[in-house]
C-alpha cells in the first residue's frame, strides 16, 4: 500500500470500521467507533448503492461486512450476517485478509467497493483538527493569492515598462534616422528598442503562461483540502475562523472540529 495509506491504517490500528448501506438512502456508510463515540460518514464515491447490500446501523453494531485492522496494521474484512454476500477477488469469504489491491464486492449484484477509499474516509472520522490549525490554513491560503496576484502584478508593471521604453526608443530611432540621416547615432535608441521588444515579449510570454493562476488553483485545492471537517468531509472555508472558534462545530454534522 502507498505510504500515506499505510500511515492511515497504523491510525486505524485497534479500530472495526462497519460498511454497509446508508439506513435511508442509496449512498454507502462508513462507520467507526473512536473513544466510544460513533462517527458516520457517507459517500456517493462509489455510485448508488443496490437493495442487495445490507444496511449500515452503527448503534446496533449491524453493517453488511466489516473491516478490522490489528495493531500489526493487518486488514480484514469479515461478513456479518450469513445471508450477507461479500466477495474478495471473485470469492464469497466469511472472512479474509485483504489489502489495497484486493477487489471487494459486496451482494449478490457484486457492488465493488474500493478498500483504500474506505480506509482514507474512516482514517478522516477518527481524526480531529487541533484548535488553531484552521486559522493557519486559511492565513497560508491567503498568503499565497497575495502572493500570486502580486507576482502578476508585479509582471504586469514590467510588460508596461518596457512596452512603454520600446515605444520611446523606437520613436526616437525614427527622429534621429531622419534629422541625421548620415549619421549613426539612431544605432543607440535602435538597439535599445530591440532590447527593450525582447524583454517585453518574455514577460508577456511568462503572464500568458497563467502561472499566477496555476499557482492560485493550488491554493484553493489545498485550502479546500485542509479546510474540510475531517467527520462529513464538508467543506467549511467559507465559515470564518472566529465565527467557528466561538461555535467549534461543522455546520452540516455538528462534530466538533476541535479538542
Amino acid at each position: 500500500m502507498a505510504t500515506n495509506i499505510t500511515e492511515k491504517i497504523k491510525a486505524l490500528a485497534g479500530h472495526i470500521i462497519l460498511v454497509g448501506k446508508k439506513p435511508t438512502g442509496n449512498d454507502l456508510m462508513i462507520s467507526v467507533n473512536s473513544n466510544g463515540k460513533t462517527r458516520s460518514a457517507c459517500t456517493t464515491a462509489f455510485g448508488r448503492v443496490p437493495g442487495s447490500v445490507s444496511r449500515c446501523k452503527p448503534e446496533h453494531d449491524i453493517a453488511h461486512c466489516k473491516i478490522s485492522i490489528d495493531s500489526n496494521g493487518v486488514v480484514s474484512i469479515t461478513n456479518v450476517k450469513s445471508e450477507n454476500y461479500t466477495f474478495v477477488n471473485g470469492m464469497e469469504v466469511v472472512s479474509k485478509k485483504i489489502n489495497s489491491k484486493s477487489i471487494v464486492e459486496l451482494g449478490p449484484n457484486r457492488f465493488r467497493i474500493d478498500i483504500t477509499e474506505i480506509i482514507s474516509i474512516a482514517s478522516k472520522l477518527i481524526s480531529r483538527i487541533p484548535e488553531g490549525n484552521l486559522r493557519n490554513a486559511r492565513s497560508k491560503f491567503e498568503t499565497a493569492m497575495r502572493s500570486s496576484r502580486q507576482e502578476a502584478k508585479s509582471n504586469i508593471a514590467v510588460c508596461n515598462t518596457f512596452t512603454a521604453l520600446a515605444i520611446l526608443a523606437g520613436i526616437t530611432t525614427i527622429i534621429l534616422k531622419k534629422a541625421e540621416p548620415y549619421t549613426l547615432l539612431y544605432i543607440a535608441p535602435l538597439v535599445l528598442t530591440a532590447i527593450a521588444a525582447v524583454f517585453t515579449v518574455l514577460k508577456f510570454t511568462t503572464l500568458y503562461k497563467m502561472r499566477h493562476v496555476d499557482a492560485q488553483r493550488n491554493a484553493i485545492k489545498e485550502y479546500i483540502k485542509e479546510f474540510s471537517c475531517p467527520n462529513c468531509g464538508a467543506f467549511i472555508g467559507d465559515i470564518p475562523y472566529e465565527k467557528l472558534k466561538s461555535m467549534p462545530q461543522c455546520p452540516e454534522c455538528n462534530e466538533r472540529l476541535t479538542n
